[in-house]
């Protein structure tokens, strides 16, 4: 089947904002550290940085290919290193404000709700192959991110494709400002759950974080550094808004829809089991990613919006 490209000269604009909000993220990584007194051993983001200098090489040797389609993509998995680079910053800058624990104020917001995150967790981890899925879920997180800008690239829209980093980018965003206010030591603290206490989950997704969270908060000499770096961010959940995105932006793929929509079901729900995550936390990430998407894709082609798929070239 030959692939083609639609849209491409529609692109430019959605190119332009997907390429302002990655600089100001990058900017705020770059003050904040300083503003929070925050030390950053910069060699430590060499790896990203350097996988993401080579997605810029690659999309510079190609934007004259006749088919664009590489020289797109490459950019798109550019910004996204870059921003994951970013928000590991601007994660570590939020907890260093060290303001009071919030586990007790989401706890009482899951018992609202009629959810105990300590009992989904004791429940999933007496069923092995339960576990062992959701952990692949869990895991899926980065590949569906570089997977993504590709299929919207070559079956829906390069526009689409850079309005989904731009989007991406708000979440990381906008998750690193709230979580600011709501540190939380997360589920498996609050409920007691120790490594050894497991049977087939593994903890150490929900539990590595803790001497990076704990030092970022109470160590005055504390370095952002390779053997500190953890994803410190528990409200709100970024695993859940980012499967909330990836499965809005796989929805026009006729053949690929509902496997998107079932494996992110399942890294939604791994964000509690393996994860640590309170279940106020998935509804947090999802409303975040929901804004997100609106904001990224309003008076757009919508293609991100099931009930115009119909308008908009899919995968055949």
């Amino acid at each position: 089947m030959a692939i083609t490209l639609s849209g491409t000269s529609g692109a430019l604009q959605p190119r332009r904002t997907a390429l302002i909000v990655s600089a100001a993220a990058l900017l705020a990584a770059m003050l904040l550290p300083f503003v929070v007194g925050l030390g950053v051993d910069l060699p430590t983001l060499g790896t990203p940085i350097m996988i993401g200098g080579i997605f810029y090489a690659l999309s510079r040797l190609t934007r004259r290919w006749p088919n664009p389609a590489m020289h797109i993509i490459s950019e798109c998995l550019a910004l996204l290193t870059l921003c994951s680079a970013v928000t590991i910053i601007l994660s570590y800058c939020a907890m260093r404000l060290a303001l009071p624990l919030a586990d007790a104020q989401l706890v009482g917001l899951d018992a609202m709700l009629g959810f105990d995150a300590g009992a989904i967790v004791r429940w999933f981890d007496a069923k092995g192959t339960y576990s062992f899925a959701l952990e692949l879920a869990y895991c899926s997180f980065w590949p569906q991110l570089i997977l993504m800008p590709m299929l919207l690239t070559v079956y829906v829209s390069p526009a689409s494709a850079y309005r989904f980093v731009t989007a991406f980018v708000l979440i990381c965003l906008t998750s690193c400002a709230i979580s600011a206010g709501y540190p939380c030591l997360s589920a498996y603290s609050w409920f007691g759950l120790q490594p050894g206490d497991f049977q087939t989950i593994n903890p150490a997704l929900g539990v590595h974080f803790l001497d990076s969270f704990n030092g970022v908060r109470g160590d005055p000499n504390f370095v952002v550094s390779a053997s500190e770096i953890s994803g410190i961010i528990t409200f709100p959940s970024v695993h859940a808004a980012v499967a909330a995105l990836c499965t809005l932006a796989a929805w026009p793929l006729r053949r690929g829809r509902w496997l998107f929509l079932i494996l992110n079901l399942a890294m939604t729900l791994s964000a509690i089991t393996h994860g640590s995550h309170y279940v106020i936390d998935l509804f947090a990430g999802i409303a975040i990613a929901l804004v997100a998407v609106a904001l990224t894709f309003r008076n757009s082609d919508k293609t991100l919006h099931p009930a115009v798929t119909a308008s908009v070239p899919v995968a055949a």
